[in-house]
């Protein structure tokens, strides 16, 4: 999913009906953007990790943190802990997760060599507590995952 249906004001494509009105997509689009509505319900927690706080605007869903986005270079481990505080403190139901690889994220941002491109922590907590859905639900290359059992993980901690 490409989520230029978000700008795009041109005639055709698909009319997807979202919390937020209707948006016009691409057919593949459409139905990426169709089968996350269905899952992800207004007012829902939501963690979209790392970019792409418009999915945020788009489920009109609740993101638990004070961050609309954690950027490697302007973001440090300090948010990245603030966040991961924020996430244990009220885990949403769902998160939206684009692991990036070293070579993706150069080529968007070819001069960030110096950086880490990952919240290692962050990732690790989102991996402990959370499972991609099945079948697979991506929007944006964002893949859905949902909080593991609650009940299972308070019993694990003991």
């Amino acid at each position: 999913m490409s989520l230029g249906f978000l700008v795009s004001h041109s005639v055709g494509g698909v009319r997807v009906n979202t919390p937020v009105g209707v948006v016009r997509a691409q057919p593949d689009d459409a139905r990426a953007l169709q089968r996350l509505l269905a899952d992800v319900k207004t007012h829902d927690r939501l963690f979209v990790h790392p970019y792409m706080p418009l999915l945020y605007f788009l489920t009109q869903a609740e993101n638990p943190t004070r961050f609309s986005f954690l950027a490697p270079g302007m973001m440090t481990s300090r948010e990245e802990r603030q966040a991961l505080a924020e996430l244990d403190r009220q885990p949403p139901q769902w998160v939206l997760w684009l692991p990036l690889s070293r070579a993706e994220f150069l080529r968007i941002f070819p001069n960030g060599t110096a950086l880490d491109h990952r919240f290692r922590t962050l990732e690790a907590w989102i991996e402990d507590h959370y499972a991609p859905v099945s079948p697979e639900i991506s929007a944006a290359g964002y893949r859905l995952w949902s909080r593991r059992n609650p009940a299972a993980e308070a019993v694990t901690a003991r």
